[in-house]
């Protein structure tokens, strides 16, 4: 990759258009079109004013392999988003997990209470010592007559 590319790739990473590179530079868009098309030669003084503007160093715009380089610093940032929502997602799943440690205790008492009642109980007496009696009968007690601070209908 020649040093003219490098220019190129640089300017468009930056989000420069040659328009805006131009009008840094002193020149006509025109003339700086044929400055990244190679048909003017650059002086090493345009060079370190086109670095300047690209916020690199002149041995950048001269490397070869200035494409990977920046391939390199885009995967990186790219990696850096990734690992941050990694994070992100790592949080919420810990949260839900606390939460659902706290409400599991309550949830397994209410199947158990769902599991030992019949349901006739309900259509045929569903007043709450009816519902009493039916857990009493399969061998369920309630210490008080509610559960985790709910009253049964």
């Amino acid at each position: 990759m020649n040093y003219l590319e490098n220019i190129k790739r640089i300017r468009k990473t930056a989000g420069l258009t040659q328009i805006d590179m131009s009008e840094r530079l002193g020149l006509t868009k025109n003339n700086y079109g044929k400055v990244e098309n190679g048909q003017v030669e650059l002086t090493v003084n345009r060079l370190y004013q086109i670095a300047d503007i690209l916020g690199v160093s002149v041995t950048t715009l001269l490397e070869e392999n200035v494409g990977n380089a920046q391939k390199i610093a885009e995967l990186e940032k790219i990696n850096e988003e990734i690992e941050k929502k990694n994070r992100d997602l790592q949080a919420d799943l810990d949260r839900t997990k606390e939460m659902f440690d706290a409400v599991w205790p309550f949830a397994k008492t209410i199947l158990s209470v769902f599991k030992n009642i019949d349901p006739k109980t309900f259509i045929e007496n569903p007043d709450r010592d009816s519902l009493l009696a039916n857990l009493k009968e399969k061998g369920f007690e309630l210490k008080d007559e509610s559960l985790l601070g709910l009253k049964l209908p």
